[in-house]
């Protein structure tokens, strides 16, 4: 079974440590956690539920309303607040992982954390920070919450260096890829997917799967994408999501007088991978706005599923999850011209296509599965937990045989 070390004796203890995690923010369908939060819990909080015993709070009440993130905190601010408090001061926690601003519960859950000197863990993922008119105001607390929190743990390369240049110290933070997503075929999934096959026969088919939000960039895949319809006959671009900007994407197709792009709206979660499986590429186009692409999970969804992969330098993963010419390209944001060179070329070299696949889907085997994200978050609150060890970063890396070890 997978064992804890007890906080005091130094023994092996089959009690689990209360840890809460706060969410990144109130799940709307318009927001990134709506699909996390219809879910559950993902398979690495579930394996890290066999450590310690898991709180995570997240306000779902408007969950099934196409409503921003920031009208949620205006409509139920209060409610939030107050719902936050009582499962801190209820719960007996030995730890605290949350994110920072400009998500508002990290604020009250950072104060609570201290008042009560329990060890608190900040989930960084921004790599610049917003240029927003209350990010303004928030930087100074964002920027004390980081630099006196227990351990900031960062997904990626980006962040972490952002986080450094800063001057967060060495030893207090770590990255952890703790934003996996690995998409499985089950016999629901091949069944759809034969009908996708059926339905549409096409020679390659691009896939874009999110939120349709002016961040993401669509109109320069759909730029590029005329000029690869222009070319080739047979390509099918799909646009799996919803969004505001849904109603000015399907203006633009009109007006480029395109044919063979679909827009699917609302994806339901069960059947997501279908399309992934469908899709010969996967475009992911973000652009740099107020607001940075974190750390889209559609990428390394499409990865798992053996999938080459496109994506901007606006991305926020792009160098930790492609490797240039190997499982897919990085090219520069808004420029459709990068984008549409990179589809050609993978579309006109089937060997090429295949031996990207099989590249994604090795990356996501070795460095981003469950496995890994949850062994992450248990060194990370290994480290927070027992302070009297003054481990460092390079000690935690050992510190899951104490964390997740199997016993006879």
């Amino acid at each position: 079974m997978l064992t804890v070390l007890s906080e005091g004796s130094g023994q092996n203890s089959c009690e689990k440590l209360r840890v809460v995690f706060i969410s990144s923010g109130p799940a709307t369908k318009f927001s990134s956690g709506y699909y996390v939060a219809k879910a559950g819990k993902s398979p690495a909080m579930n394996l890290l539920a066999q450590v310690y015993d898991i709180k995570s709070f997240c306000w779902t009440k408007r969950s099934e309303q196409p409503i921003d993130e920031k009208l949620v905190y205006l409509l139920d601010g209060l409610q939030i607040t107050i719902s936050l408090l009582r499962c801190l001061l209820r719960d007996r926690f030995k730890a605290i992982v949350t994110t920072g601003i400009p998500v508002l519960e990290s604020v009250p859950t950072f104060i609570t954390a201290k008042l009560l000197r329990i060890p608190i863990i900040i989930r960084e993922t921004h790599w610049y920070w917003p240029d927003t008119l209350a990010s303004k105001f928030t930087w100074p607390i964002n920027k004390l919450m980081a630099f006196n929190c227990n351990l900031v743990i960062c997904p990626g390369k980006k962040a972490y260096a952002y986080w450094r240049s800063l001057g967060i110290p060495e030893k207090k933070i770590k990255i952890i890829p703790f934003y996996a997503s690995v998409l499985q075929i089950d016999p629901q999934i091949a069944k759809l997917t034969r009908e996708l096959h059926a339905k549409f026969r096409n020679e390659a088919v691009v896939l874009y799967f999110g939120r349709l939000i002016k961040k993401k960039g669509v109109e320069y895949l759909i730029k590029a994408f005329a000029k690869l319809e222009g070319e080739f006959r047979d390509v099918l671009l799909v646009v799996a999501g919803d969004g505001p900007e849904r109603s000015n994407l399907e203006k633009l197709c009109a007006e480029l007088q395109l044919g063979n792009v679909i827009f699917t709206g609302a994806v339901n979660e069960e059947v997501k991978p279908a399309y992934f499986s469908f899709a010969d590429i996967y475009v992911y186009p973000s652009i740099t706005l107020e607001l940075p692409e974190e750390w889209p999970l559609g990428v390394v969804e499409a990865m798992s599923m053996g999938k080459p992969v496109i994506v901007t330098d606006a991305v926020g993963s792009a160098p930790d999850v492609v490797q240039q010419g190997i499982n897919g390209f990085v090219v520069p944001e808004k420029d459709s011209n990068g984008l549409y060179r990179a589809m050609k070329r993978i579309i006109l070299d089937k060997e090429l296509r295949k031996s990207m696949g099989a590249a994604s889907a090795n990356i996501i085997k070795n460095e981003f599965t469950y496995d890994r994200a949850a062994e992450g978050l248990t060194d990370a609150i290994n480290f927070v937990i027992q302070p009297k060890t003054q481990q460092t970063p390079a000690t935690i890396q050992q510190s899951s045989e104490i964390s997740l070890r199997t016993t006879a």
